[in-house]
């Protein structure tokens, strides 16, 4: 599947203990909605939020949580049809993208790398061939 479908960056991210979309995520977004909703109208995606290792696995799954739930109702609010997003989920701290434990030993950017929802393609029709992602 040509993965380059999706904006470069294929994720946004947020600030720290926030679930609001910033608005260089909005900006991100906004380039996901025009793309499944006139380039592929019937490209599928699901949602999956993580945040940084800071703080327990309890509430990190509801930030989580709550970040997947913020970008499902943006892409929803600005004309992408819930049926093309069949799932958001949050898993917490348990996916980080690179070695961070907590504060002691990372910088502020490489904890931001991990506050991220991510929106991977589920399937896509191109042409006539349906193309799927396992």
């Amino acid at each position: 599947m040509d993965q380059k479908l999706l904006p470069k960056q294929k994720k946004i991210n947020n600030h720290f203990n926030k679930h609001d979309i910033r608005p260089d995520a909005a900006w991100e977004l906004d380039k996901v909605v025009k793309l499944m909703t006139v380039t592929y109208p019937d490209m599928i995606i699901r949602l999956e939020a993580h945040t940084d290792p800071v703080g327990s696995y309890a509430y990190n799954d509801d930030l989580s949580e709550r970040r997947a739930k913020s970008t499902y109702e943006y892409l929803i609010a600005h004309g992408v049809s819930p049926e093309q997003i069949v799932s958001y989920k949050g898993f917490g701290k348990r996916e980080p993208i690179n070695d961070c434990t907590g504060r002691a030993d990372c910088t502020p950017d490489e904890l931001e790398l991990n506050r991220r929802t991510e929106f991977p393609i589920v399937q896509i029709k191109k042409g006539r061939h349906l193309l799927a992602k396992q």
